[in-house]
């Protein structure tokens, strides 16, 4: 029994040893900064944290590169002839090489706006019209069409009207995550 004992004892050396050896091995500069060099076979640890980072940003929490997507958005206008409609288009395009996950495009209707009809992917519609794109791909874009009335037909005056676009992915730059158009309104004659 007692010689078991210390042939356990043994092993459980020998292995905390060569545990041991392996962290002698790893330069000191290496586990300060995974883009360090490692010694031999070593490997340093693939996510490294960084108890100084915000811990809302889990990008800046690891030097593993993180899923980013810029998104941008435009938004443009144009009236119908001989009439008191104009139509909005929407351009959202994912500026990135990667995909962006869960894009949703708002645009919050002035209530000088009656709705007329939505052309896009995932669009349900009243005075928000909130759309559901989805995935969308590296270097693509998608294009939502809203086609209003002013009310009531003798305002005369400007409407300002904006579109944003968001993701579940993170978006490196927000700046370009929303546009505005506004509309000088008088009615035909």
């Amino acid at each position: 029994m007692q010689l078991h004992l210390n042939t356990k004892l043994k092993r459980l050396l020998v292995l905390f040893a060569a545990v041991f050896a392996l962290a002698l091995a790893v330069s000191p500069a290496a586990w300060a900064s995974p883009a360090a060099s490692t010694a031999g076979n070593a490997v340093a640890p693939a996510v490294w944290f960084n108890p100084l980072a915000d811990k809302k940003d889990s990008c800046k929490q690891s030097t593993v590169p993180c899923k980013q997507a810029d998104l941008s958005i435009k938004k443009s206008v144009s009236r119908v002839k001989r009439s008191d409609d104009y139509i909005f288009t929407i351009t959202v395009k994912n500026n990135s090489k990667i995909a962006a996950e869960k894009v949703v495009v708002v645009d919050q209707l002035s209530k000088r706006f009656e709705l007329e009809y939505v052309k896009g992917p995932g669009c349900k519609y009243g005075q928000t019209v909130t759309c559901k794109v989805g995935t969308l791909g590296a270097g693509k874009s998608v294009t939502i069409t809203i086609r209003v009335d002013v009310e009531p037909d003798n305002f005369k005056g400007k409407i300002s009207n904006t579109a944003s676009v968001s993701a579940s992915t993170k978006d490196p730059n927000t700046k370009n995550n929303s546009s505005t158009v506004t509309v000088t309104y008088k009615r035909d004659t």
